[in-house]
């Protein structure tokens, strides 16, 4: 749970920097529905997902409309 903590401290920090580069975290199967839930709760973040913008089920995603 120390290393689930240290991340959200980084994304915090990171988020706080106001920086232009990108972020990235790796989680594990294990952890990422908890990382998923705190970040959602506790930075108060909306996820988008990219198959809610595909044109139908067999299509790939719209990058343009995702962005």
């Amino acid at each position: 749970m120390a290393d689930i903590a240290k991340a959200i401290s980084s994304i915090e920090d990171y988020l706080s920097a106001g920086v232009s580069y990108p972020f990235f975290l790796i989680v594990g199967d294990d952890n990422y529905s908890i990382v998923k839930d705190l970040l959602s709760e506790k930075l108060n973040n909306h996820f988008i997902r990219t198959s809610c913008k595909c044109g139908s089920p067999d299509k790939r995603p719209n990058i343009d409309v995702l962005l």
